[in-house]
């Protein structure tokens, strides 16, 4: 049986920061409903969105033109992390597990974007 996304270790451990992200920013104010937790939300889902996105490409341009995409997101939900951090939303210490887990996620699509890159020549 073919290999989906789902099995893939980056889209898994984006899934489950995605998860955690949704569940902490359920506890946000409600006056956050239309800003921050809905900015925050959509760039967790869109890395796990274009590391998928990337799996079901076959030209290794437009893969890693995905994932560049999700790198990208994960840049920004850190940014969003932060000002969430500054805002007092979120306690330090779930800042700063996020923070490295999304750094650490950073470095496995790296690996994977090499892998894909060294697979084509």
């Amino acid at each position: 049986m073919a290999m989906g996304f789902e099995d893939l270790k980056v889209w898994q451990k984006a899934h489950r920061l995605m998860l955690e992200i949704y569940k902490l920013t359920a506890k946000f104010p409600r006056s956050e409903c239309y800003s921050l937790i809905d900015q925050l939300r959509r760039a967790a889902i869109s890395v796990c969105a274009n590391i998928a996105e990337a799996h079901g490409r076959h030209h290794y341009l437009d893969k890693t033109k995905f994932l560049y995409n999700a790198r990208g997101s994960i840049e920004e939900t850190r940014s969003h992390l932060m000002a969430a951090r500054d805002l007092e939303y979120i306690p330090l210490e779930d800042f700063k597990r996020l923070n490295i887990d999304y750094i650490g996620l950073t470095k496995g699509l790296n690996n994977f974007i090499s892998a894909i890159k060294n697979k084509k020549s």
